[in-house]
This record gives structure tokens, sequence and C-alpha cells, in this order.
């Protein structure tokens, strides 16, 4: 989203200022809920219901920016902006996270390495994909994608078992280590 920011934008005579702000919000806001949900995450894992959230709230921010965008009302559009990178930004982290958990006992550098390298042949084809739809068609058409794509994976997240291996292990072995031998 913040890389295609001022193609979404140009049609509808946002300004420059406009468009660096709504980047500085997205990265902002996107920063500031990775914050809150990995507190929330350290406190009570719950993976599943944090990725299903986040991915219901980005589909319907990205959807209301449908609405938001053409209005040329900055403000408006910068509070939708604010909401998106709320909801987009940390899924990143946090599926990663549920990634470790779920491969345990593959190591997290494995685990890790073998999220980052589709993720980032997927996000350079949407990039690509959405610029194209920015500059040749309608930059709603590109939103629409980004909806689409959360769609798909809110759809994926349904079909995953929490299973939290690397917490249940640490919690099943917590007093049969060698350093309690005393305890049963």
């Amino acid at each position: 989203m913040s890389a295609v920011v001022a193609s979404l934008t140009k049609p509808y005579n946002y300004s420059s200022f406009a468009n660096a702000a709504f980047g500085g919000i997205f990265i902002i806001f996107g920063v500031l809920g990775s914050f809150i949900l990995s507190i929330y995450l350290d406190k009570n894992p719950r993976y599943k219901l944090i990725m299903l959230s986040i991915a219901i709230l980005a589909i319907l921010s990205t959807a209301l920016s449908i609405l938001s965008l053409p209005t040329g009302n900055a403000a408006l559009f910068g509070t939708n902006v604010a909401v998106m990178g709320f909801a987009t930004i940390p899924m990143t982290p946090i599926a990663f996270a549920f990634a470790v958990e779920l491969t345990y006992p593959t190591p997290e550098a494995m685990s890790n390495g073998m999220m980052i390298l589709p993720n980032k042949v997927y996000g350079a084809v949407m990039g690509i994909l959405s610029s194209y739809l920015c500059s040749n068609v309608d930059p709603r058409y590109a939103i629409a994608l980004f909806t689409l794509n959360s769609c798909i994976c809110t759809l994926s997240s349904f079909f995953l078992k929490e299973e939290l291996r690397r917490l249940r292990f640490k919690d099943d072995n917590l007093f049969t280590s060698p350093a309690y031998p005393h305890q049963p």
C-alpha cells in the first residue's frame, strides 16, 4: 500500500504532502499495532484469533478506502490509511511468530526464511500489478486487488490449526529438565 500511495492518489489531486503523510501514517500506525498486538500475544498466545481479527479489519479498512479515496478528503483517507496500517503491518510479525509455533521443532531461522522468500516475491508481483492498475486502469481496482488479497488471507487463516508446539513443549518440560531433578 505505502509503495503505491502516490499512484493511488494521483487522479484525486492529493498533494505531495498528503501522500507523504499517508505513507508515514500507514507505517506509524502499523508499528503501533505491532507493539500492541505483540504485548497481547506475549500475555495471551492466541495467534489464530489475532490473525483473524486483524485480517477482517484489513478487509474492512481496505474496502472502505474504495469509498474514502475518491472524496479528495485527506483527513478521511488518512484515517482510513491509519486503520489499514494498524491491521496490515502487524500481520507479518504475527504470522512469522505463528509459523515458528506451528513448525516447531524446526529452527526459527529455517521457518522464517521459508516464509520470507515467497512473501517477497508475492509482494513484488502485487506491487507491479497494483502499479499497473493505478496507472492504466483505475486506482480503485488496485484497492480491490488489496481487498481480494486480504480476503484470501482471511479465508486461509480459518484453515489453520492452532497448535502451539513450542509453547506446549516449554510448559510440558518446565520442571522435567536437569535443572529441577527433584521435581516429579
